[in-house]
């Protein structure tokens, strides 16, 4: 009796054994996502004047200069591993800069979040919102609303700078 229950338990640990490691396999041979990934797309959005769509998700990427918006929907950003732009309903987001070291995107209309979850100190990822650009700092939940002219931070840590000399 105890030979028959170690037969599945045995099988159990290796079928976990080598799952993992055929998912790293998979992993390996697909491209890893860039700063700008459209990550999640529901309803109606467009990136400048291209519609988007879920064949939309992990192909497409939000350019420097380029502008998404949402009209009856919402879309989901990568910004930098672990750190995600969430755009909501009638809103528009510009990408001033994707870059893994130096992000910054500009929320022009309605509102977005930002959720990070592994910040780097090699991070700078900024939001610009009317006038203001806010420096995410470590991990946590941010809420932007430029309709209100406000920057709520739900968890985490942020500085809040005037800026000079930029265009909104």
């Amino acid at each position: 009796m105890k030979v028959s229950r170690l037969i599945p338990i045995s099988s159990i640990l290796l079928c976990t054994a080598l799952l993992p490691s055929a998912g790293r396999a998979q992993n390996h041979n697909s491209r890893p996502a860039e700063p700008g990934t459209i990550n999640y797309v529901e309803g109606r959005a467009s990136l400048d004047t291209r519609e988007l769509n879920s064949g939309s998700v992990g192909s497409t990427q939000l350019q420097n200069g380029q502008s998404l918006k949402t009209a009856a929907g919402k879309v989901e950003v990568l910004l930098v591993p672990g750190t995600f732009l969430r755009v909501d309903d009638d809103s528009s987001v510009r990408m001033v800069n994707a870059g893994l070291a130096d992000t910054e995107v500009e929320i022009t209309k309605g509102r977005a979040m930002v959720e990070a979850t592994d910040i780097s100190k090699n991070n700078d990822i900024r939001v610009d919102q009317n006038g203001v650009t806010t420096r995410i700092l470590k991990n946590g939940l941010y809420d932007f609303d430029s309709r209100q002219s406000t920057i709520r931070v739900l968890k985490g840590k942020a500085e809040v700078l005037q800026n000079e000399g930029k265009s909104n």
